[in-house]
């Protein structure tokens, strides 16, 4: 525990009573301890044993013999924020994340070595963990952000990295899309005729031609301005976490002229437990399941969703 969380630990420590907890390793190589330590008091006065990170190293004077990683092995706690319940540390296993790789082969976007990725989501959440274990698994390039101010760095770092595959959450794809729709209502004259033409013709032909997203001309004359802010490489965009709203998810297919892939998962089951594939352009739902998963629907009749709910009369 860092020494800025203590207060934290304490109170949830009161409130629910952690039956297992019995020391705390106190993160002393900080600048929010105070010299005289007094920070830990609180979890004394609980009962806890505390034991300072500088001690621990200290006094480590023989060789440990770590355990080899078995497949239910836990790999590491990852941050849920709590829509199943209460904020936790889920428990992920090798096996779970094993398992991700699988979002490959059922998604069909054939991830290679000339792959480039760019890490910029907090590695706290589960989403961004496996962008980056797929990523090194399947032998992709991978950059990180240049600080951790996204509005600040992510734009620059685009161009600077030229990713081919993108993970994005949806609040980065709307941002996205009303930036490209403002820029396009300031322009004037022929150029803001063709990128409305563009647009529009492009709207169309997807409404009524198969979902096809790609323009002969328009791409080249048009879209290829608006691939150029995410590099100009990208060929497919990943989005999880939260739903897109359908008309931002089309337009956005249709600016960059490549394929959106959307997922839905949860933190317990390891990121990705459904996926559309990189073939279907039509985004009309989280598409199936991942070829190491199988999935239950149960009754929630406090969600008014059960069994016998019709959806378009079936």
């Amino acid at each position: 525990c860092s020494p800025d969380s203590i207060k934290a630990l304490s109170d949830y420590h009161k409130t629910f009573k952690f039956a297992s907890l019995k020391n705390v390793i106190i993160y002393d190589y900080t600048q929010f301890m105070s010299k005289e330590k007094s920070e830990v008091q609180v979890l004394l006065d609980l009962g806890l044993k505390v034991i300072y990170f500088s001690e621990l190293v200290k006094k480590c004077t023989e060789d440990v013999k770590l355990k080899s990683a078995q497949f239910d092995s836990v790999l590491t706690l990852c941050y849920t924020s709590g829509t199943t319940n209460l904020p936790k540390g889920a428990m992920l296993t090798q096996r779970g994340f094993y398992t991700q790789l699988s979002f490959v082969a059922s998604s069909g976007i054939n991830y290679n070595c000339e792959d480039v990725l760019l890490s910029y989501l907090p590695l706290a959440h589960v989403m961004e963990r496996v962008n980056v274990l797929i990523g090194l698994s399947l032998g992709a390039k991978l950059g990180f952000i240049s600080g951790n101010d996204i509005k600040k760095f992510l734009m620059d770092d685009l161009q600077l990295l030229k990713p081919t595959i993108f993970v994005a959450v949806p609040r980065i794809l709307v941002n996205f899309h009303q930036k490209v729709l403002e820029g396009f209502s300031k322009l004037t004259g022929c150029s803001k005729s063709i990128a409305d033409s563009g647009l529009n013709t492009k709207r169309e032909n997807y409404e009524k031609d198969n979902n096809d997203i790609k323009h002969w001309y328009y791409d080249s004359l048009v879209f290829s301005k608006v691939r150029a802010k995410f590099g100009g490489n990208v060929r497919a965009l990943i989005t999880g976490s939260a739903p897109v709203p359908k008309d931002i998810m089309r337009d956005i297919k249709l600016l960059l002229s490549c394929p959106i892939l959307e997922g839905y998962g949860m933190t317990e089951l390891h990121g990705a437990s459904t996926s559309t594939n990189y073939s279907d352009l039509s985004n009309l739902n989280v598409g199936g399941v991942v070829k190491e998963s199988r999935l239950k629907l149960v009754d929630k009749k406090e969600l008014n969703y059960h069994s016998k709910t019709e959806f378009d009369g079936k």
